[in-house]
């Protein structure tokens, strides 16, 4: 499976699973090397993943945040 349709199908189990719930705000957390490959493959899916101005990147809205103690990604609650 790709990188594009796992991450389209945990948001999508994490919107049934708080169906009718205050939805969290959510990131995922990616290593560089799996940002890297999400970017590549991405390219056939325009319009699923954006840097901004600030440099900030959001797949399908969702924010993106690279970070290098994860092995692949992760999608979870923002932590305040």
């Amino acid at each position: 499976m790709s990188y594009t349709e796992s991450m389209t199908n945990a948001l999508a189990t994490t919107a049934v699973k708080f169906m009718g719930q205050v939805l969290p705000n959510m990131e995922f957390v990616m290593h560089p090397d799996r940002h890297h490959d999400l970017m590549l493959e991405t390219l056939l899916h325009d319009g699923l993943l954006f840097e901004h101005d600030d440099g900030a990147w959001t797949f399908r809205g969702v924010p993106v945040r690279i970070e290098k103690s994860v092995t692949n990604w992760t999608l979870s609650a923002v932590t305040q």
